[in-house]
């Protein structure tokens, strides 16, 4: 056991670390908040594997930031989605695997979204239509584009 259950928040930006820390998670079932942004460059080892294992072990989660992680793709936001429907705050921000299907799946199952970031990903215009169409438009304030 790595961290302690009850944790509820992790910084680990600019941290050098991989989808083998997301799997240590597998415990921290009160994880509400994670920042895994890089500040200076992209970060390669945190893929949709890892963000799969963290969305399955932290259904809690509010606040994901994964800026900068170059191999995220739409299946690791699909698991998000789906698992950590109290998400609010997603920075997905130069991910760019990152497509409109991500959109689309925050849109219909996250509606505590209110500030999304996807700047400098593949979105087109239909993910954004899909993200402000879904269950989350009356509290979606912030989106970076």
């Amino acid at each position: 056991q790595v961290l302690h259950p009850a944790v509820e928040s992790l910084d680990l930006r600019d941290c050098d670390i991989s989808d083998n820390a997301l799997l240590q998670l597998y415990n921290c079932k009160q994880l509400k908040k994670i920042n895994l942004n890089s500040c200076k460059e992209n970060r390669l080892g945190i893929t949709s594997e890892g963000v799969i294992a963290l969305a399955l072990s932290c259904p809690y989660l509010y606040e994901a930031s994964f800026k900068r992680c170059c191999d995220i793709t739409d299946s690791g936001v699909l698991a998000l989605a789906l698992n950590c429907q109290f998400l609010q705050i997603v920075n997905l921000g130069s991910c760019s695997g990152i497509m409109d299907a991500s959109l689309q799946a925050l849109g219909e199952n996250c509606k505590f979204l209110h500030s999304v970031d996807f700047s400098s990903t593949r979105v087109t215009d239909d993910g954004v239509v899909a993200l402000v169409s879904g269950t989350c438009s009356k509290n979606l304030k912030v989106t970076y584009l």
